[in-house]
């Protein structure tokens, strides 16, 4: 299960993101895809596997409402963009990656 999403500002970038779960403050400015993305750490060697975040069903769809909210109130995107993106995770669309890190060096793609 996801931890409480927390929405934080980001000062480089200015926009907002979930400070835990996944992450998904940016769209792609030409196709309106949202990548999201989860680091794991293990502190044994290990390949990981994609992120429960994502595999499990209500977590994603909790970490897609999140997402929604967060681009629905980005006014950096243009709004074709946007509004791509707001699409795109309506129908679930989304591109992930878990990343590993310490003695997980491996990531995982998912859709």
């Amino acid at each position: 299960m996801v931890a409480k999403a927390e929405k934080i500002s980001n000062p480089q970038s200015r926009r907002r993101f979930l400070r835990y779960g996944p992450r998904a403050d940016n769209a792609n400015r030409k196709t309106g895809e949202v990548p999201f993305w989860d680091s794991k750490f293990r502190s044994e060697s290990t390949r990981i596997q994609e992120s429960p975040t994502f595999t499990n069903p209500r977590a994603r769809a909790y970490a897609i409402r999140q997402a929604e909210s967060i681009i629905r109130d980005d006014r950096s995107l243009p709004p074709a963009i946007r509004e791509k993106a707001l699409a795109h995770l309506k129908d679930g669309k989304i591109q992930t990656r878990t990343v590993g890190y310490g003695k997980a060096t491996n990531s995982r793609i998912g859709k």
